[in-house]
């Protein structure tokens, strides 16, 4: 069980969208966690001022985020042990696979920010400057067959903005082009999907099985030109006769 102590203050900031806040008090430690040797009883407890009635002990103290507050500072190097060591942290033991909050680093989440700036911003000139065609393949993709380069440009940025390292990824895609033109066939109704398998259907032949996933399905259209060249031809005539 830890007791008091003085050190720096250590910033604990919440990770991701927690409006709520989030609180904690005791917890069970970990094996690994060093302070075992110096534990009686496994737990990891800060007592606070507070006295349990039913116990007539000091309660454990419980350790806060309010409301629409991110970032909490501790100085006593034990609070900060206790804090930091627990299984909602970022980097404790436990190694949690979704931690609650991490310890703040200045330096390193000014880093961070300036970085997802840059490639937000990267994101967004993409979705404004990139080609014409490369517009086109990457709307189809995203779901979006308006033929205005306006409406096709807007629709992009909505997911510039929401995930930008996934647009970009898209965009530096090799097989952009055959997602954009699968994304297109299952549009008009050329390919359809049932459950997980993908097929193509033509009018008065047996429908042809492309893949039992859309990544077979574009392996299979990138591999097999008469199939590539087969869709871009009904797509075509589909289009045409939609006017």
């Amino acid at each position: 069980m830890a007791t008091l102590g003085s050190n720096r203050a250590t910033a604990f900031a919440l990770i991701g969208d927690n409006p709520g806040g989030f609180s904690f008090n005791a917890y069970t430690m970990h094996p690994s966690d060093k302070r075992m040797n110096e534990s009686t009883d496994g737990m990891s407890v800060i007592k606070s001022n507070i006295i349990d009635r039913s116990t007539g002990e000091k309660a454990p103290k419980r350790f806060k985020w309010p409301a629409g507050k991110r970032v909490i500072h501790l100085q006593n190097k034990f609070e900060i042990e206790h804090v930091r060591n627990s299984p909602f942290c970022e980097g404790s033991p436990f190694k949690p696979s979704k931690p609650k909050f991490r310890v703040l680093d200045k330096e390193k989440d000014a880093q961070v920010i300036v970085e997802d700036a840059k490639i937000a911003s990267k994101a967004e000139y993409m979705a404004l400057h990139m080609e014409l065609d490369q517009l086109k393949f990457v709307s189809n993709v995203y779901g979006c067959f308006d033929p205005s380069e306006h409406v096709q440009r807007k629709h992009l940025l909505h997911y510039a903005k929401t995930d930008p390292q996934g647009f970009i990824d898209q965009c530096d895609d090799d097989l952009v082009e055959i997602r954009s033109l699968l994304s297109a066939c299952i549009s008009e109704g050329i390919v359809k999907e049932e459950g997980t398998i993908v097929r193509w259907v033509v009018e008065g032949k047996p429908a042809l099985t492309l893949g039992v996933s859309r990544e077979k399905a574009i392996a299979k259209i990138y591999e097999d030109d008469k199939v590539k060249e087969g869709l871009r031809h009904q797509l075509s005539a589909k289009r045409k006769a939609n006017k």
